[in-house]
């Protein structure tokens, strides 16, 4: 079962990156942004979190 949440991970990590920063940072129809859903929802600390917080203060 962990080789899934590795794939799923990586497959999560290689989308953040791709997805540009303006819909990253956009707030969703419930309000919040992509990144305060995850922080809302326990995934925080997962590596696409970490990517998508990156890349939304990023310059």
């Amino acid at each position: 079962m962990n080789s899934y949440v590795n794939g799923a991970e990586d497959v999560g990590f290689f989308i953040a990156k791709q997805v540009p920063k303006r819909v990253l940072i956009a707030p969703e129809p419930d309000g919040k942004t992509v990144l305060e859903w995850a922080q809302g929802n326990g995934h925080a600390e997962s590596v696409i979190a970490s990517e998508i917080s990156y890349r939304a203060h990023d310059e």
